[in-house]
């Protein structure tokens, strides 16, 4: 059980390498919060929010830290499609 006692939030949890990602966690202890605009069963807590809305994301945070208490880990696994170079994101 490596994180046992570890708060974690994962983004893009409803399916792919985000599921899989907090699903792991679960099994080694962690407790999870998910962030993904589908709604899932994964996670003891969800909030549904666009990571690209950077207004939207730190309401949602703070809703999944007021549920959970302190995040000792991010997995940021949400995937988003602009095509543009990473560099000139913002």
């Amino acid at each position: 059980m490596r994180f046992e006692n570890v708060n974690a939030i994962v983004t893009g949890a409803a399916s792919g390498i985000g599921r899989a990602t907090a699903e792991r966690l679960q099994a080694e202890g962690a407790t999870v919060g998910v962030v993904d605009l589908a709604p899932t069963d994964v996670g003891v807590a969800s909030v549904s929010v666009d990571i690209s809305d950077l207004d939207a994301v730190g309401p949602a945070v703070a809703e999944l830290v007021s549920e959970l208490g302190p995040v000792g880990l991010l997995v940021n696994c949400a995937g988003w499609d602009r095509a543009q170079p990473f560099a000139d994101t913002d």
